[in-house]
């Protein structure tokens, strides 16, 4: 039985896009057969006529129509996976992973188990919400940056009045811009393109987890897409076409898997010649609606969904391959980030290397 793949909110490599939040990547395990029918029968129910695709933003606008997209999702959601991005909050991430990562890898597992990651991620976020014109101006020139639009900045200031945890990321920012370029680069110096497009990684997270349903092998038909046609060979690798056994690692508690097994390689086609496709169009496009109307009460239509999603769909438990803000994270503020963030800032502007520092400042406080 094939997966049928498809998505909802792309930009490329723009996650700053005011009018596209949020990025769903589905996916659906059914016969073409049976994904006609839903289909046809949607198209009949809702009386669309024509042969054209189903719009589901057009779909949405009717109570009536509403009644039978919850019927799809009840009865079909156990059958789909999908993965959820908040795209501002991944470019918080991405920082991250850029900048900071770097400067702490020969640790990174211990600053990841104490969700390190996490409250610079959220700290970044929650300055860019607020209107903070270093980090807004900052987030811009990042993605501008990996899309090859202009160049990092030589110098970065931030008014001393501002937050202190604001400032101290700025410079540490500002210190290792060197190694962000590293990072990002290969052995030419020519700069990784794809950093910021997330179809990529969804589609990945999506095939070990129906890799772990299905061991003995999965088939892939995932609508056109150019982004992923350009990392095939990235995902042919990751796939144990010629490994007897999936590969897993426990992150925190969780067991995450790493590879899957292809039965043939992935396909790509158009949505106007596969029902299976347009359905998987379908679950994305109605769980992005329902993420982005969450607040409306009137029939709760969209927290019905988001139930479902939450209840079937999820690719892990722990929903870890989504990556989205926590609006309540800071109500339970942890001192020691904030203690780790004031001692890399110290150790970056006084160029001392900051594991070692971090290292000794442990033994000092001990002492």
């Amino acid at each position: 039985m094939p997966i049928y793949c498809d998505e909802s909110g792309y930009t490329g490599v723009n996650l700053l896009d005011d009018d596209q939040l949020y990025f769903v990547y589905s996916s659906v395990n059914i016969t073409e057969k049976k994904a006609k029918k839903i289909i046809t029968t949607l198209r009949q129910k809702c009386n669309i006529q024509g042969n054209n695709e189903i719009k589901t933003k057009n779909l949405l606008r009717k109570q009536k129509n509403k009644n039978e997209i919850l019927n799809i999702f009840r009865k079909y959601s156990p059958r789909v996976k999908m993965v959820v991005h908040e795209k501002k909050f991944v470019l918080a991430c991405k920082i991250f992973e850029y900048y900071f990562e770097p400067i702490i890898s020969k640790q990174s597992a211990t600053f990841y188990k104490i969700g390190f990651h996490n409250y610079v991620s959220h700290l970044l976020y929650k300055f860019f919400l607020d209107g903070q014109e270093a980090v807004v101006n900052f987030f811009q020139e990042f993605q501008d940056v990996l899309r090859n639009k202009t160049e990092p900045s030589k110098e970065m200031t931030v008014d001393q009045n501002v937050d202190n945890r604001l400032r101290q990321i700025v410079e540490i920012i500002h210190k290792h811009q060197e190694t962000f370029i590293d990072e990002v680069s290969d052995e030419k110096g020519v700069m990784n393109k794809w950093v910021l497009e997330l179809s990529g990684s969804s589609l990945y997270n999506l095939l070990c987890a129906w890799g772990e349903k299905h061991p003995k092998g999965i088939s892939i038909i995932c609508d056109n897409s150019y982004a992923l046609k350009e990392g095939m060979t990235g995902l042919k690798t990751l796939s144990k076409i010629s490994s007897p056994h999936q590969s897993s690692t426990d992150i925190f508690g969780y067991k995450i898997a790493l590879n899957y097994k292809l039965k043939e390689d992935i396909k790509f086609g158009d949505s106007k010649d596969f029902y299976g496709l347009q359905l998987a169009d379908f679950f994305a496009s109605t769980l992005s609606y329902a993420i982005k109307n969450k607040e409306d009460s009137e029939d709760n239509f969209s927290q019905k969904i988001l139930s479902y999603y939450f209840r079937y769909s999820l690719p892990q438990r722990n929903n870890s391959f989504s990556i989205l803000a926590d609006p309540n994270y800071f109500n339970d503020p942890n001192s020691s980030h904030e203690y780790l963030l004031s001692r890399i800032h110290f150790h970056s502007i006084n160029n001392t290397p900051v594991i070692e520092g971090l290292i000794q400042d442990t033994r000092h406080k001990k002492s």
